[in-house]
């Protein structure tokens, strides 16, 4: 018999909830371990900012009585993290809950919204480069983060990935191919 897990979400199978836990957790260990790699080095950050939106749009921050102060939860650790890069002149990133009071309902399950998601966000310095230069640098070390930790959830986490309906054959094609650059297009493959 089937457990079933009740969520604010819908309902879940135990068995896919399971998965989905094993799934994310082995993605965020590799990411980071990815980005380490890559120089980078994890720092927290503040969830609470007294700048409403933190570099988003202000109007979409959850904004809270912090004794007696307005405060806002965090939507991104984007300017924390640029000045450390600039203090510190070196890489870091940070994993962190981010959040967004957005109206956007999804047409398929109406009053779902995405408030509250795991955001990682790696900054550095690109000093001397152009913005094109350096623009291709952060896609270059993007796509080797992401190749990394498919090719590690796919090693480690098969099995959950067809308890998800994942398509893992898919997977394996994007960790040989390389990512399209194009502006303006939505494949994330090119062809070849």
């Amino acid at each position: 018999m089937t457990q079933i897990i009740s969520t604010g979400l819908g309902n879940f199978s135990k068995e896919k909830f399971n998965a989905l836990l094993n799934v994310r957790s082995s993605a965020l260990s590799s990411i980071r371990r990815a980005l380490v790699r890559e120089g980078y080095t994890e720092v927290s950050t503040s969830t609470l900012v007294n700048i409403a939106g933190s570099c988003e749009n202000p109007y979409a921050s959850f904004k809270l009585n912090y004794y007696g102060r307005e405060a806002h939860l965090s939507q991104s650790a984007q300017l924390q993290l640029e000045a450390l890069v600039l203090r510190l002149r070196r890489g870091v990133f940070t994993v962190n809950n981010s959040f967004r009071e957005e109206s956007y309902d999804d047409p398929e399950m109406k009053g779902r919204r995405l408030s509250e998601f795991t955001l990682i966000e790696p900054e550095r310095p690109y000093a001397g480069l152009s913005p094109e230069k350096a623009l291709n640098e952060v896609m270059a070390t993007e796509e080797k983060v992401l190749k990394y930790a498919i090719k590690e959830v796919i090693k480690k986490n098969k099995k959950d990935l067809l308890v998800l309906g994942a398509n893992v054959p898919y997977l394996k094609q994007c960790v040989l191919k390389k990512f399209s650059r194009r502006a303006g297009n939505p494949r994330v493959l090119t062809r070849g």
